[in-house]
């Protein structure tokens, strides 16, 4: 998070696409308003993290059960976790303002207007069900769909290796079937209401654990529902549910969607699909299979995501609805498992009505009613089967449908705390406000998961070099990639708002403002390197993360468990150093720098890749210094970098922290440590060791993130402190606590804390600041003389 604006670095952006005539939405954005937005986006996505972890592990449940407020360990007793574990992730939670603390700051809540959004038996819960669905998307899946971009890579990723994320969609699709279908969907199309009332035969394409056929099976006895499914685990599931419910006219087979049972031929008078179309390898077979196995006159429903067929159209007329996230979810799912087959379409979740209605109409199917609910961010079709001409009656509801009971939700939860003096600073908010601000954390950690491909694949870069808009086709060409994975991605980021389209809506650019928070050598680009690292969490690592919660569980993460963050760290790191450690923190400290000029004899603890240790060989070619790590790939690559510059006063070593060589007493003159002390299993052995090796007079650097040591302080006196308590909650202190005995400070540890252990290892605190940026602070301590 490194942003140091100054004017000569935004003196360039006047030379933004001036002549290009853009979309008429588009405003022209200032850099420094651009990095914001980035920011924003960045904390969404950590915050989003943060929340899933709590829904799954039944801490919002835990929460919402306690009569009063309660303390962090007995939070943890209540749920049988590790109270350090709660205590970081409800850190995160009262920052991001979702939980609350009491006047004390010492006891959290959950407000009773928030509660139904965030528990599992919530009746608005909609939100939260999405957002437990994005971690599952980063890891391997993460790392494969970025290898779907290269023009020779696969085609797509098998539905297989989305096994954690089918499971949460599940409860989301749970969440909707259950709440809609009979009461509001069904009721919407009176002909059929009254079919299903008197007996039809039904088939449920695409019914996954067979919560829709379950529901319209209890809700019309008198019909006979098929659910077909090609995952037999799910359809166990439906079946288990319809036997134990005892319902005689559901049962559940086994299907390809695009190739049905011959003897099928004119067997159903209504066909039903949820959410699967657009999925499908093969959408125009399934089409024709669903028209042949309807018979005459038969009635189809189908739900897809709301949207246009053009971008253009998604960007001006669906604006603020959250169609982002719909492009982000379609690159990082739907469009994936459709062309994993071959030949697959890859029609993606934003295809769009003009489509839909096109291949409606040639599979033989009259569109009745198409109607947007924008509530839902879906768009329903009800269907004849005729061959005779499709005459469209298009009724776009563009303004919300009010859901029958919705209001009367909103009542429900509008109740506030009562009797608990809350926080100064928490004011309870409206379920209608908290329910919006819930919908722009998952849209904008799509967003941020995407942002991140386009920065690891070198997609800005490239927008960036690109002299005039583009069609996807060349942007595609430019960068030897699949030109239907490139244009999702784009379709993402301009209904982000971060690429722009050219009025025509067909070309695509990077306007010269955002260039330096975008791309690999930008000057801004602190927040996209970060942000870079959400989807290095996913996966295992979010998995094993929501193990160590547990009492039994896992202590901690290994170093080895977090490779694709590190990867992305070590750049964001690099970037960092190399711009600001000699000509500003070095600078800043008039007596260290004149010791470093005349020749001293410096340490880096935690060097990682030697970026400090060859920044400062580079600049104080007198001196002497020595980076120690305990991982040998690090040390070697700083190795060989100091080589390769012909650096002889560059010298790296494998070295435990807490257990420095003996004969090291009073060797070095300066020690310095960036980002590294709050990872320590052992920090007081740690300074402890930095003390002893230190010539009296020696000086000692720290730079640690900004923070204080009380959440209360955190949430009133500093801003988007959410972001270091996820990142801390994910990875900071595991590692730490993956140690026997570690101490799992936490990258939230705070100055206070800090400046005791300081003084306690015996160091001399001269100063505190705060240069470093929004989100770090150094200590500058000094070895008092004997």
């Amino acid at each position: 998070m490194e942003l140091l604006r100054t004017n000569a670095q935004f003196r360039w952006q006047r030379l933004a696409f001036s002549s290009i005539k853009t979309s008429r939405y588009f405003k022209m954005e200032s850099t420094e308003d651009f990095a914001d937005r980035m920011n924003s986006m960045l904390i969404q996505g950590f915050t989003c993290m943060s929340v899933s972890i709590g829904y799954e592990l039944g801490l919002f449940d835990l929460l919402a059960e306690m009569k009063e407020p309660k303390t962090s360990q007995e939070i943890a007793d209540a749920g049988n976790m590790k109270e350090r574990y709660v205590r970081e992730w409800l850190g995160a939670m009262v920052t991001a303002k979702i939980i609350e603390l009491d006047s004390t700051g010492d006891k959290y809540f959950l407000s009773t207007s928030k509660a139904p959004f965030l528990t599992k038996g919530g009746s608005v819960n909609d939100a939260v069900s999405i957002c437990i669905a994005l971690p599952s998307l980063g890891g391997g899946v993460y790392k494969k769909i970025k290898e779907c971009f290269e023009r020779d890579g696969p085609r797509g990723v098998s539905y297989q290796d989305y096994e954690d994320c089918c499971k949460v969609v599940s409860e989301e699709s749970r969440c909707f079937l259950e709440r809609h279908l009979i009461s509001t969907v069904i009721p919407s199309y009176p002909d059929l209401k009254e079919k299903l009332e008197e007996g039809i035969n039904v088939v449920d394409i695409g019914c996954g654990q067979g919560v829709s056929t379950v529901e319209l099976a209890k809700a019309f006895p008198k019909s006979t529902f098929y659910g077909v499914d090609f995952q037999d685990d799910s359809l166990k599931i439906g079946r288990e549910k319809a036997e134990s419910l005892g319902l005689t006219n559901a049962q559940f087979v086994s299907y390809d969607a695009a190739k049905l049972p011959k003897d099928w031929t004119g067997k159903f008078d209504f066909a039903f699909m949820h959410d699967a179309l657009h999925d499908q390898a093969y959408p125009d077979k399934v089409l024709g299979e669903v028209f042949r196995v309807l018979a005459p006159g038969g009635l189809y429903w189908l739900k897809e995501p709301i949207g246009y067929t053009k971008v253009k159209d998604n960007l001006e007329k669906l604006d603020g609805l959250g169609v982002e996230y719909i492009y982000s979810y379609s690159l990082l799912h739907c469009m994936p498992v459709s062309l994993y087959f071959e030949g697959g379409w890859g029609l993606g979740g934003v295809w769009g009505q003009e489509r839909a209605a096109e291949m409606l109409k040639k599979a033989g199917f009259e569109i009745l009613k198409m109607s947007f609910h924008k509530e839902w961010l879906a768009q329903h079709f009800y269907c004849i089967r005729t061959r005779s001409a499709a005459k469209l009656s298009w009724e776009l509801a563009r303004n919300s449908i009010l859901l029958k009971g919705h209001e009367a939700e909103k009542k429900l939860v509008a109740t506030a705390v009562h009797g608990w003096v809350i926080l100064k600073t928490s004011k309870m908010e409206s379920s209608e406000d908290f329910a919006a601000r819930m919908a722009t954390i998952v849209r904008h950690t799509c967003t941020s998961t995407c942002i991140s491909i386009g920065y690891e694949l070198g997609l800005f870069d490239l927008l960036a070099e690109l002299k005039e808009p583009k069609t996807s086709q060349e942007i595609a060409d430019a960068g030897n990639m699949k030109e239907r994975y490139v244009r999702e991605w784009l379709g993402a980021m301009v209904c982000s708002k971060i690429v722009d389209l050219d009025s025509a809506g067909e070309k695509y650019f990077l306007p010269a403002s955002r260039v330096p928070a975008l791309t690999k050598g930008g000057s801004l680009n602190g927040n996209v390197t970060l942000g870079a690292q959400i989807p290095g969490v996913g996966g295992d690592v979010y998995q094993k993360v929501k193990e160590c919660f547990k009492v039994d569980g896992p202590r901690g993460l290994p170093y080895d468990a977090y490779d694709m963050m590190c990867a992305m760290n070590k750049e964001r790191t690099r970037g960092f150093l190399q711009d600001n450690l000699i000509s500003t923190i070095i600078s800043q400290y008039p007596e260290l720098k004149e010791r470093l000029e005349k020749g001293s004899t410096a340490l880096d603890v935690g060097c990682g890749y030697g970026v400090s240790i060859i920044e400062m060989a580079k600049a104080f070619p007198k001196g002497s210094f020595y980076g120690i790590d305990f991982q040998e790939e690090s040390t070697q690559a700083g190795k060989k970098e100091a080589e390769t510059l012909g650096l002889k006063n560059a010298h790296f070593l494998i070295e435990d922290a807490a257990k420095l060589p003996s004969d090291w007493d009073e060797k070095f003159n300066f020690v310095f440590m960036n980002d590294a002390l709050h990872d320590q299993a052992y920090p007081d052995k740690v300074l402890q060791e930095v003390y002893r090796v230190l010539a009296p007079g020696g000086l000692y650097l720290a730079l640690e993130p900004m923070g204080y040591s009380k959440v209360k302080d955190n949430l009133e006196k500093l801003n988007n402190m959410e972001i270091m308590y996820m990142f801390s909650l994910m990875h900071c202190m595991p590692v730490s606590l993956y140690f026997e005995g570690g101490r799992g400070l936490g990258a939230a540890m705070g100055r206070e804390k800090a400046e005791e252990m300081l003084k306690e290892a015996g160091f001399e605190v001269i100063e505190i600041s705060t240069s470093r940026g929004d989100f770090g602070q150094h200590y500058y301590c000094k070895k008092p003389l004997m």
